[in-house]
């Protein structure tokens, strides 16, 4: 769904020629990852390279929100519940637990080791990752809209739950940093 919104934009905005252009390397791209063809990645090279410098900023950002809209996906998934298990894991602190008691791991240990954990927080800005407001909201608003689709699905009782709650609190939550 939001594939065909980014490309529906980016042919309003560019054209066909940068939508089939952009569609052309993210086709290349994955032959190449997923698929490691060789011969796709010289063509991809060759697309790249001879891109035409008026093209260059459109691609660039075409793929900039491509991976913007990725992220957004993988965040919402992970919470959905819609969540297919071999898909995601809706939780992964029970299923970490489950493996270690599968594992022989005492009860003792992993609430020694949980003890000494030291977690801090980091903090990082790099000049690649700075986003303009109006961006952040736009993404913010597109997370809103998953959610309210997601929602919109549930029962009552459903909605009553504390974890429908807490997943839609932290989703909102996390994407308004």
């Amino acid at each position: 769904m939001l594939g065909h919104l980014l490309g529906n934009t980016i042919r309003e905005a560019h054209g066909d020629e940068i939508l089939e252009k952009v569609e052309k390397i993210r086709k290349l791209s994955k032959s190449v990852v997923r698929a490691g063809n060789e011969a796709d990645r010289d063509i991809l090279i060759e697309e790249i390279k001879n891109l035409p410098n008026e093209q260059l900023t459109p691609v660039a950002r075409a793929f900039n929100q491509f991976l913007n809209l990725t992220n957004i996906a993988d965040q919402y998934h992970t919470i959905s519940r819609s969540c297919e298990a071999d898909v995601c894991e809706p939780d992964p602190i029970y299923t970490l637990f489950s493996k270690l008691s599968q594992q022989d791991v005492s009860k003792f240990d992993t609430v020694q080791a949980v003890r000494d954990l030291n977690i801090e927080l980091v903090l990082t800005a790099h000049p690649t990752e700075i986003t303009r407001r109006t961006m952040i909201n736009k993404l913010v608003k597109i997370n809103e809209c998953l959610s309210k689709l997601e929602l919109n699905e549930l029962s009552d009782k459903e909605r009553k739950k504390p974890s429908a709650v807490s997943s839609s609190s932290f989703h909102k939550a996390g994407t308004q940093m």
